[in-house]
């Protein structure tokens, strides 16, 4: 199996999922190995621990949101661990999906602070082998939380923080949080689509309305993303739309990014013009027109750029006024934030705006969004912010209109 395909994903399962969406769950993984995506699946069991511990008539104490692990939990732990991971192991079995239970030789570890949380433990090393023979075989690895000491002791090991340790050697594509609720939330009580971490961490965390949980979630996420490749992605979505968010970034949760830097350049001497068209015809699917760049060159405003060629604005000017000649963002970064992005800064750079896109564009919906004024003509349906009169924009219509076609499709 290529070594790529041991990267694929990190998923972190909380007990409460496993008890309430184990159907839901299981599916969601089955699908995703079906299509040769096989996740390393990292899985906790608080709220199992503390319905055994309730009936047992043992008392927890947490100190700092972790819970102190007395000798008496630890035992009780390991058994609960082992239940739990069967539970999901057999779950996952009974779908067709090949499971491989892995209870322990992942995580060596030390004691955190013996005399604060007892045999609570903080990972030294993480062995991958047991992992990647799993899914070289075909078999999802599911992780239990236990690692043990050099002397040989058990300790209890939180599993954000297993997750994060697994994702930081492992290096993996993406990392999924299954969450209850879905995803993390804006003011509204919607559900974010998109958060860029290296823009938006600082604004939401200072926001009132940002819940506790989520500001924690939020907070051990940007700590994980420091560590994982500049590309990947960290998704917080339900059991069940797990899969479709993986697959097609359905907007089913809340996808994090860490984006490139935006690069603007006010003339085409530094812009690398093949990758630019390179860019252009990949997100457009098509070819593009012959002197484009000359065209732009003798009418260019600004070029807005993200650094790895990923999304793309070019600016010209109609009637003098900014026209967006061009907004582009390649698929697999669509809901990555970068459009998001981009489009914020000229918001910021330029009062006036005007742009046009295809009737089809399913773009088009969000547009309208962020558009204070538009005209939909027999093929284009022209976009405007910023204009002072009607008659400005009745004249801009027509010329916008009447602009040749930039990419050519060839039937």
């Amino acid at each position: 199996m290529d070594v790529d395909a041991r990267r694929f994903g990190v998923i972190k399962i909380g007990g409460g999922v496993i008890l309430e969406h184990l159907d839901e769950l299981t599916e969601s993984i089955s699908i995703l190995a079906r299509c040769g995506l096989i996740p390393i699946v990292v899985h906790g069991a608080g709220p199992q621990m503390n319905q055994r511990l309730d009936e047992l008539g043992i008392k927890t104490q947490y100190e700092d949101g972790m819970r102190v692990t007395t000798a008496e939990i630890l035992k009780v732990a390991r058994k609960i661990f082992v239940e739990v991971n069967y539970t999901l192991t057999n779950g996952l079995e009974r779908k067709g999906c090949r499971a491989i239970p892995v209870q322990s030789g992942v995580f060596e570890a030390k004691p955190l602070n013996i005399d604060r949380w007892g045999y609570v433990g903080e990972v030294t090393e993480v062995n991958v082998e047991p992992i990647f023979t799993a899914i070289d075989n075909g078999c999802v690895p599911v992780l239990t939380c236990m690692g043990q000491s050099d002397d040989g002791h058990f300790l209890n090991i939180n599993a954000d923080i297993a997750a994060r340790d697994v994702a930081a050697i492992v290096q993996p594509k993406t990392v999924v949080f299954i969450s209850q609720k879905g995803g993390l939330f804006d003011v509204q009580g919607e559900v974010l689509q998109s958060i860029d971490i290296a823009y938006d961490y600082d604004h939401l965390m200072s926001r009132p309305w940002h819940s506790p949980g989520d500001a924690l979630k939020l907070k051990e996420i940007k700590a994980l993303m420091a560590v994982l490749p500049s590309g990947s992605t960290v998704s917080v979505t339900s059991a069940g739309n797990m899969a479709k968010e993986l697959l097609t970034h359905s907007r089913s949760g809340t996808l994090i990014t860490h984006t490139e830097r935006i690069l603007k350049y006010t003339s085409m001497e530094k812009v690398n013009k093949s990758n630019l068209i390179r860019l252009l015809e990949t997100a457009f699917k098509g070819q593009v027109r012959e002197n484009y760049l000359e065209d732009v060159k003798a009418n260019l405003e600004a070029i807005y750029l993200s650094e790895l060629n990923h999304a793309v604005a070019v600016i010209t000017r109609v009637n003098d006024i900014p026209y967006m000649a061009k907004f582009a963002v390649t698929e697999e970064y669509q809901m990555a934030g970068l459009g998001r992005r981009i489009f914020a800064t000229l918001q910021e750079d330029f009062p006036k705006l005007v742009w046009r896109s295809r009737n089809s564009n399913p773009i088009n919906r969000w547009y309208f969004e962020h558009a204070q004024g538009s005209f939909k003509g027999e093929d284009w349906t022209v976009f405007w912010y910023g204009l002072d009169s009607f008659r400005d924009a009745d004249e801009l219509v027509r010329v916008v209109n009447e602009l040749p076609k930039d990419i050519i499709h060839h039937e």
